[in-house]
Order: C-alpha cells, then sequence, then structure tokens
C-alpha cells in the first residue's frame, strides 16, 4: 500500500512486472481540505516521506519538479491544490497510454466508507480470493459503514472557494465534476 503510485504507473509497466493495483479514489475537494487541515505542504522534506529536493533553501516535493518556479509563487493551500491537481491529471494521462487495463481496480473512498463490503466483495473478485471473519471484524471495529456528511462536504467547498486562487478553484470543480460523474471516466 502506498499514496499517489498511481502517478507512476508508466514505470511499473516499463519494468514489466506482473502486478495488479486497486486505485483509491477520494473527492478532490475533500483531498484539499485535509492536506490543508493536517499542514502537510510545510512538512515536506521534515515530518513527511515524501521524496522532495531542495531549491534555494526551500523543500520542494518530486511532484512539482519542473514547475518549482509557479509552485514557490503560491500560499501553502494552492500549493497543496496545485500538487494535487497535477497528480491528478498526471495519473490519467498516464493511465490513458496502458494497454491492459484490466489490471486496474478503482475504487471511491465515499463508496467505499458507506458501503465497505460491497467494495470488499469487488476487490476479492479481482484478487480471485475472499475475505474472511477477520476482516468483517476489522471493518466493523475502524466504524464502517459511515454515513457521509453533506453538510460537512459543502463546508469543505465553500471553505476552499473562498480561500483558493480563482484558476485553481476552477479546475477543482470540473475535476470534481469529473469524479462524481464517473470517477474521472475511468469507470
Amino acid at each position: 500500500m502506498t499514496h499517489e503510485i498511481f502517478s507512476n504507473i508508466d514505470i511499473f509497466n516499463k519494468l514489466k512486472l506482473d502486478y495488479k493495483m486497486i486505485a483509491v479514489f477520494r473527492n478532490p475537494y475533500h483531498i484539499l481540505y485535509s492536506w490543508h487541515q493536517k499542514k502537510l505542504v510545510k512538512k515536506f522534506g521534515k515530518k513527511n516521506f515524501t521524496l522532495s529536493f531542495k531549491k534555494k533553501g526551500k523543500n520542494i516535493p518530486w511532484y512539482v519538479y519542473g514547475y518549482e518556479k509557479n509552485y514557490k509563487k503560491l500560499n501553502d493551500l494552492n500549493k497543496a491544490a496545485f500538487i494535487i491537481y497535477k497528480l491528478i491529471n498526471d495519473s490519467l494521462k498516464k493511465y490513458s497510454k496502458v494497454k491492459n487495463k484490466k489490471i486496474f481496480l478503482f475504487i471511491k473512498y465515499e463508496n467505499f466508507v458507506e458501503n465497505p463490503f460491497k467494495d470488499l466483495e469487488k476487490i476479492c473478485k479481482f484478487l480471485k480470493t475472499s475475505y474472511g471473519k477477520k476482516t468483517y471484524l476489522k471493518v466493523k471495529q475502524s466504524g464502517l459503514p459511515l454515513k457521509i456528511n453533506k453538510k460537512k462536504s459543502d463546508y469543505k467547498e465553500i471553505f476552499l472557494k473562498r480561500r483558493l486562487s480563482k484558476n485553481l478553484y476552477n479546475k477543482f470543480k470540473i475535476l470534481e465534476k469529473k469524479y462524481n460523474n464517473n470517477l474521472y471516466g475511468l469507470k
């Protein structure tokens, strides 16, 4: 399990590995809001295991290599938005070039937390396995299923709309629409 690996599927394919990948996507507003709350941008290269490089004394995450000049001009929230937007778009572009799409299973985070056993069945079918009593108990112990709070979701969008640059907010609005309509066209 790892984060942001889907944006590197081209490397997996060059290695000619025999693998299957389960990619979990989350509403882009929720990702951004979470990153903002956790102050992840401030932690790059310090309390964060993201590969970073130093440029003029500043830690810059690998995701923005080649875009450092634009990135440095942004405030922390806009930096996070820039990274998330870039990661999602890079992932989708690279996936569009993949020949064997049968090795991927896409899960929406919100669907999983609301109906974990439905998605667990999909995962088991994909991996040709089954889950047992321990998995069932772990899911229940973790407090699932949950109901996604629509008011909280709306609050996050309003919060971000008020603080993001107009350009990045508009890009996120489009991303969220594509996410909600058909998981970026992946399903």
